[in-house]
């Protein structure tokens, strides 16, 4: 039950940012620290796809103490770095969730700094 309690705490917090946050950076900021504090999660970010590049860029995140994804290199398309979970859940449009990244098997490749 924690964690149910925590997570809609985040949620609580999600849903007020939605409705009083003026700005669509801002509001991304918000939801990742709420994610992260309220949520516990150790690091929560939202991605926004860069059409000309395809590179899935970071539009905000919220416990990323390490800089794990200044380092990452994550596409849209079908190119290796393409082929982890984000870039695999933004061809799909099916949610990803990652409990441990360094455990996952779809995280976990040649290059570490692939989502």
């Amino acid at each position: 039950m924690d964690r149910l309690s925590r997570l809609y705490a985040a949620l609580t917090h999600v849903n007020q940012a939605i409705v009083r946050t003026p700005t669509r950076e801002e509001l991304f900021q918000k939801v990742c620290r709420a994610l992260v504090e309220d949520g516990q999660f150790r690091m929560a970010w939202i991605g926004w796809r860069d059409v000309a590049s395809e590179r899935i860029l970071v539009a905000a995140s919220w416990g990323d103490a390490g800089g794990y994804l200044q380092r990452a290199s994550i596409y849209a398309d079908v190119r290796p770095e393409g082929q982890g979970p984000s870039g695999r859940a933004f061809r799909s449009g099916v949610p990803y969730i990652c409990n441990d990244t360094f455990a996952d098997p779809a995280t976990i490749s040649n290059d570490t700094a692939t989502l």
